[in-house]
């Protein structure tokens, strides 16, 4: 197939390459978005590969914001209130560098590699969003992977795109924080704790629920969620989007009962007005103060009820549905033994938990 003469020309005072041509009866002049020469070259070599070929899509200038826009409108009305605030804070950063600007579909890996360094460095920071300058592979991964998102629906179902410029771009390998608790460190915890915040740790721990108000977690469950009669907790609207069914031990069941004789509120874990809590934090700290505990997170107790779960020999299979995981591989982390259980396997004595605080049975006949 003859290929038409393409004509390359720099305009304006910013020093932007066009490109201008005949394809298929029409006439075509419009800007490659760069002014690089050696880009707007290989842009007119993909032009006349595509030609080639008999088949061509002119370049449309796009603007990254305008994709961003789009994607909101058409993907977070089917989001969980919880990924769309991962993607409002991932945009904010990727709008500080991408935004205003147009998508080379050339050029836009080895951009993604430079601002990935760039996250890592700390040269790309938002006062308002970040505490801190450092951040982790995780969140960079999560930031990558909407805008991978973005790009793959303006190629496959916007057609803005002539390609999927970010397809099996990689992301960084991450560590998953393994923060196991001793059982020593569990009753120091328990010991200092407010009466409150040590009901709300113990059903943290003992059913696997997420702690906060996001994914139906704790703070959010309310009495119509506890059915006492058939030991059962059910949680809405897991991180999944589906509803789930998490059933409760005895030291669960009696603490819930203890608390819905004398619940004056809908919610398990009301303010001090009534209404709806929203954290521990405070607390927590204190009480993590108190105990002497360090690297310590509330979530950590979560993971807790995986390891022990794992520990006394529960399938993968049933673990990952008492989580509420939507991939087993996400319950696959959860396969380190707990201390409790190699000490069993060896017959190893641990120092006696008399010194650092009452058992959690022991809490209850007090309570």
């Amino acid at each position: 197939m003859k290929i038409p003469e393409i004509k390359l020309k720099l305009r304006g005072k910013s020093g932007i390459y066009w490109v201008r041509y005949s394809w298929q009866c029409k006439r075509w002049h419009y800007s490659l978005g760069t002014a690089d020469e050696a880009v707007a070259l290989l842009m007119v070599e993909n032009i006349k590969a595509e030609m080639q070929l008999g088949f061509h899509r002119p370049y449309k200038q796009v603007i990254f914001d305008n994709l961003f826009k789009r994607y909101k409108q058409e993907e977070w009305p089917n989001k969980a209130p919880s990924s769309r605030d991962r993607d409002k804070t991932s945009s904010k950063f990727l709008l500080a560098e991408f935004g205003g600007k147009p998508i080379i579909e050339e050029q836009l890996r080895e951009q993604m590699r430079a601002y990935r360094t760039k996250r890592r460095n700390g040269q790309i920071y938002i006062e308002d969003v970040s505490r801190k300058k450092e951040v982790k592979d995780s969140t960079i991964n999560r930031e990558v992977a909407l805008m991978k998102r973005i790009t793959n629906l303006a190629n496959h179902e916007w057609g803005l795109l002539r390609t999927d410029p970010l397809q099996r771009f990689p992301m960084f390998k991450e560590k998953p924080r393994k923060r196991p608790i001793t059982p020593d460190e569990w009753q120091r915890l328990l010991s200092a704790s407010e009466p409150e915040l040590r009901d709300y740790l113990i059903i943290a721990r003992y059913t696997g629920i997420r702690p906060g108000t996001r994914n139906h977690g704790i703070l959010s469950l309310t009495w119509r969620d506890i059915d006492l009669g058939d030991w059962k907790i059910t949680v809405l609207d897991s991180k999944t989007g589906e509803g789930r069914v998490v059933y409760m031990d005895e030291t669960v069941h009696k603490i819930l009962t203890r608390r819905q004789a004398r619940a004056t509120s809908k919610w398990l874990f009301p303010s001090k007005d009534g209404n709806r809590r929203y954290s521990f934090r405070g607390e927590f700290k204190r009480a993590k103060e108190r105990a002497k505990i360090i690297n310590l997170r509330i979530h950590d107790l979560r993971h807790a009820f995986g390891t022990d779960k794992k520990s006394e020999g529960v399938d993968t299979a049933s673990l990952s549905k008492l989580m509420g995981h939507k991939s087993i591989k996400t319950t696959m982390q959860y396969g380190e033994p707990n201390e409790e259980h190699l000490r069993k396997i060896m017959k190893s004595r641990p120092k006696s938990s008399e010194k650092n605080g009452p058992k959690v049975d022991q809490i209850e006949d007090e309570n």
